[in-house]
């Protein structure tokens, strides 16, 4: 995924729960610069994470890659 989309779907799934970027960061265990920096697309956050942070969210990590609606 590239970083500009990974970027989209990390801002929509902390809107979701309501967080600023500093609280989602808190609420994961890491350091708030890490998550600006997946945020803003100057990393790329590793698939497992993005995998276990939709579980987190409860969204479908296929939702979010446009592969499905389960």
């Amino acid at each position: 995924m590239k970083n500009e989309r990974q970027a989209e779907v990390l801002k929509e799934l902390r809107t979701i729960t309501g967080y600023n970027q500093r609280e989602m960061a808190e609420s994961l265990g890491m350091p708030l610069r890490t998550w600006e920096d997946w945020e803003a697309g100057r990393r790329s956050m590793p698939d497992y994470n993005l995998r276990m942070l939709t579980f987190y969210v409860e969204v479908c990590f296929a939702c979010i890659y446009g592969g499905g609606n389960t």
